[in-house]
């Protein structure tokens, strides 16, 4: 048997690139990586969840009323492992089912003043911020009650985000193809 090690160094040399790779590659600073197929993301205002379509096992919405008349619209995302992702927005219930009555009305003129007011104090205290601002995203919880162990909660302000949300997610999740939703108001930014 001859010697076929100059055969086989011969065919590796054949086989490299005639260029560096430095010569031919994009500056990797300017390209977006893809996100993975198989991963489903949502930038919300309280910050970013990311969660692997393979590993959805349940995509629930719906909306209810909780003591004191406001009414809840809830996306919740089970996936296999320790914790379930959570994601509301919470409307005043008066204002909500009364659309053109008297008790709105009422209702309205107070929330104004205590608007007024709150503003004023968040604007004192928070940077120029208003109430709303601090507020509408803000997860809200009574201790201990309301403690919901292994789940990550997030909170929008407004009803057809959660919708548009559930959305993005089942379709994910029945797709079995990731993929990513932004807010309007945009992710969390920490300057």
């Amino acid at each position: 048997m001859k010697n076929r090690l100059p055969l086989r160094a011969a065919l590796l040399a054949l086989s490299l690139p005639l260029f560096p790779a430095s010569s031919v590659r994009a500056d990797d600073s300017t390209i977006a990586p893809a996100p993975p197929r198989w991963l489903w993301t949502a930038n919300l205002p309280g910050g970013t969840v990311k969660v692997h379509v393979q590993r959805i096992i349940s995509v629930s919405f719906s909306r209810y009323t909780v003591e004191g008349g406001f009414r809840v619209t809830e996306l919740v995302v089970d996936t296999y492992g320790n914790n379930s992702i959570r994601i509301y927005a919470v409307e005043n219930g008066v204002e909500a089912s009364s659309p053109n009555g008297m008790a709105k009305t009422a209702v309205g003129a107070l929330q104004d003043k205590v608007e007024a007011a709150a503003n004023h104090a968040a604007a004192a205290v928070g940077g120029g911020d208003t109430l709303s601002d601090l507020t509408s995203t803000m997860v809200m919880k009574k201790y201990p009650e309301a403690t919901h162990a292994h789940t990550v909660e997030y909170r929008v302000s407004k009803p057809k985000e959660v919708y548009d949300i559930y959305r993005s997610a089942d379709s994910a999740w029945e797709s079995g193809q990731g993929g990513t939703y932004t807010t309007e108001s945009g992710p969390l930014v920490i300057q």
